[in-house]
Parts: C-alpha cells; sequence; structure tokens
C-alpha cells in the first residue's frame, strides 16, 4: 500500500482523482485508431508474427472503442479466429497448432 501512495505522490495524483475518474477529458480511442501506434510501437518481428490477429481484431472491432469490448466479445474473437484458421501442410504442429496458439 505505501508503494502506491508513494507513487501517487509522485504522479501528483490524489485519492479524489481516481474516484472522479470516470469523468475522462478525452475519449477512449477506436481499435482503428489505435493500431497504427501499437504496430508503431513493436519490431518488425513482432508485427509480422501479430498481424494476423490485428487484421481480425480490425475486421471485427475497428469501429468499436478499447472499452466497448465485452470478455464475452473477446472470447467470440477467440473462437472465431480458431474457425477461420488456415491449416498448412507445412504447419509446425498437426491442425495448425501455431495459429491457434496466437490466441
Amino acid at each position: 500500500m505505501a508503494i502506491v501512495v508513494d507513487l501517487m505522490k509522485r504522479m501528483g495524483v490524489t485519492a479524489q482523482d481516481l474516484v472522479d475518474s470516470h469523468e475522462m477529458t478525452r475519449p477512449v480511442p477506436t481499435f482503428a485508431e489505435i493500431m497504427p501506434a501499437v504496430q508503431d510501437a513493436t519490431t518488425v518481428a513482432s508485427v509480422m508474427a501479430w498481424r494476423s490477429a490485428w487484421n481480425k481484431m480490425l475486421q471485427k472491432w475497428g469501429k468499436l472503442r478499447l472499452d466497448d469490448i465485452s470478455p464475452a466479445q473477446a472470447q467470440g474473437l477467440i473462437a472465431w479466429a480458431h474457425g477461420t484458421a488456415q491449416v498448412r501442410r507445412t504447419s509446425s504442429a498437426p491442425g495448425g497448432g501455431a495459429a491457434l496458439k496466437m490466441y
């Protein structure tokens, strides 16, 4: 607890600020708005590894704000991604395991 209080002091945040935080000063971005920044912040290898997953998120949720997604919707995206994953004969795991493990 002392660490949290010390960190809040350093950041200039009070307990009242946390209570009042529901009044956001700027809107939460959409997936489509935030994805370019995510890609710019990652390595080329990470972009290559995650591009397919990110594209699926953009396809389903591009217009939605980040805080609009429920846990059930996230689970639905995972199920959809598993169901639409391409299994190639050169896959390193039987049944396309690599694609399924990405989620």
